[in-house]
């Protein structure tokens, strides 16, 4: 039955634009729930499948597709729906994602850390500024991720030297700030 009224839209659907309404209705009726189907394979929600189904049949009547085949048209359906479904799966991560990040954003403790991060690194930077220009010269390097080989290099001493004074730096930075933290 079903090869017989492949032939039978073929040879109607040849060169028809999918406009006609009669052919449009032959054709929704025929993959409207084998597209659904299709597409919730992918989506794993069948009212979204349905939605995004009915979004590509109002395409195709709206950008009156010109029909030589059945074949074709059984392609084009699948191939758009297909496309179609990882359209929605990429928007729907995105807004997730950033409805996700809003939500942690806009959250007290976020809030806090932030300030507490901030309020840490102000008082850092006081403290380092409170050290000898050398000694400075080489805890900014550090934070800034130089090895103790870079260092020397940078600041043309031994790499002893760089031991020491970031040792000294350190218990300096450590007594600065244990009063404020």
């Amino acid at each position: 039955m079903h090869n017989l009224f492949s032939v039978i839209l073929t040879r109607y659907l040849n060169n028809i634009s999918i406009r006609n309404k009669k052919t449009f209705k032959k054709l929704f009726s025929q993959y409207y729930s084998p597209l659904c189907l299709f597409a919730n394979q992918y989506i794993k929600d069948i009212e979204v499948s349905k939605d995004v189904v009915q979004e590509v049949f109002e395409k195709l009547w709206v950008n009156n597709i010109k029909i030589t085949s059945e074949t074709t048209i059984k392609s084009f359906l699948y191939v758009t729906v297909k496309n179609a479904c990882l359209n929605y799966l990429r928007h729907k991560t995105k807004e997730e994602k950033n409805k996700n990040e809003l939500l942690y954003e806009n959250d007290d403790s976020f809030f806090e850390f932030t300030m507490l991060e901030e309020d840490i690194h102000y008082h850092l930077y006081k403290a380092i500024n409170l050290l000898a220009p050398r000694s400075k010269e080489c805890i900014l390097l550090a934070i800034k991720g130089y090895s103790n080989q870079e260092i020397a290099e940078e600041m043309n001493i031994s790499i002893n030297s760089i031991k020491t004074l970031k040792q000294r730096s350190y218990k300096l930075l450590r007594e600065n700030l244990s009063s404020v933290f």
